[in-house]
């Protein structure tokens, strides 16, 4: 009976503590949309209240003021590509992602010094490097255009991403 009571004793103070610290923590605080959002969008000051760090991803497309529900907020984006579409990485300056200029949902244009080869390509994911001086955007090209594509590598300069956003000329 002694060592039931031993037992008992440091389990009971090790509850009530528990009830204590939990009782004095304020509820966690649901994250609202400030706008509208795209999954697969890098969350940036100014999306969420409530925001964590800058390096999260939106799981699903989110309207202005709809709450975000547990695991909305993932690390790594998740996007789909349609058929019909290959996926393309362009590196692109962070400044443009940390502008709102290029994210995932933006339109954006493939380059080649003044002249605009591709237009109205869909961003679907930026994902950045841990030290935020450059970032990758993945765009969607129509599989009719993507030899059209490969050809723009062939001579310097390589094309660059641009976001339609503002001023569209290359």
């Amino acid at each position: 009976m002694r060592w039931a009571a031993l037992i008992a004793y440091p389990v009971l103070i090790l509850l009530g503590y528990l009830l204590i610290v939990e009782r004095g923590r304020p509820p966690p605080q649901p994250l609202t949309a400030m706008h509208d959002l795209v999954a697969g969008q890098r969350v940036l000051p100014g999306d969420v209240v409530q925001a964590g760090a800058e390096s999260e991803y939106l799981k699903r497309d989110v309207k202005a003021g709809e709450p975000l529900k547990p695991g909305d907020i993932v690390n790594f984006p998740v996007f789909n590509v349609e058929t019909g579409m290959v996926p393309v990485v362009f590196a692109v300056g962070a400044g443009l992602v940390e502008s709102g200029d290029l994210n995932a949902g933006a339109k954006a244009q493939i380059c080649k010094g003044d002249e605009a080869k591709l237009k109205s390509l869909s961003v679907k994911a930026v994902v950045c490097d841990t030290s935020g001086t450059i970032c990758w955007a993945v765009v969607a090209i129509p599989t009719n255009q993507f030899a059209n594509l490969s050809n723009l590598f062939a001579e310097a300069p390589p094309p660059r991403l641009k976001s339609m956003r503002g001023n569209p000329s290359c």
